[in-house]
């Protein structure tokens, strides 16, 4: 197990593996439900989120190779794939995803024409019919981006000393909380 979250209302664990697996657990009868492997290549590090009504999850997936991301949407009640964006993208890297009010924001960065990082993101995603889009996207300094990614790196570890050792943190004193919706929206009453 690399991450773990509960379908909401539901005593169901969605379990996500390193190896490329969706894994998802009854915990009322202790039982394997389902098994989907959605990759056989790749590190799948990356997090993933449930919609509040339990209907979907969104999952950020390495399929290709480590510089490529893509986001899959899936049906919890059928548990098959809905759509899947961004796997054609070169230059959008996606680390998180979070589900606030049943907007959707992503935070990752954008790569330059050589490949690497050129700048941090924050923006909400949109499904319109099989067309996805990132909408209004924010450009966020590398010390936002930095933090972020040391909070997010925390978040779904439970904020463990290790988990705070993996992100060069001593104390959870030193950690900022934040979330996407909260940052995106910072940022958009900034300007």
């Amino acid at each position: 197990m690399y991450r773990g979250k509960f379908i909401p209302n539901t005593n169901t664990l969605v379990v996500k593996s390193t190896a490329g697996w969706l894994l998802f657990y009854d915990l009322d009868g202790l039982a394997l439900i389902k098994k989907i492997r959605f990759s056989n290549i790749g590190s799948q590090t990356k997090n993933f989120a449930i919609t509040q009504d339990g209907k979907y999850l969104y999952n950020i997936e390495s399929p290709n190779y480590s510089t490529r991301t893509q986001l899959t949407k899936y049906d919890l009640g059928t548990l098959k794939p809905v759509i899947t964006s961004f796997h054609n993208s070169e230059t959008i890297f996606l680390e998180y995803v979070e589900i606030s009010n049943e907007v959707i924001f992503l935070f990752g960065f954008m790569r330059n024409d050589k490949g690497v990082k050129d700048y941090g993101f924050i923006s909400q995603y949109k499904e319109i019919g099989e067309k996805c889009i990132l909408r209004d996207g924010k450009r966020i300094a590398d010390v936002v981006y930095e933090k972020i990614s040391q909070y997010k790196g925390c978040e779904d570890f439970g904020f463990t000393q290790k988990s705070l050792g993996y992100n060069d943190l001593e104390k959870i004193e030193d950690l900022e909380p934040y979330t996407l919706s909260g940052v995106y929206q910072d940022i958009i009453e900034r300007r």
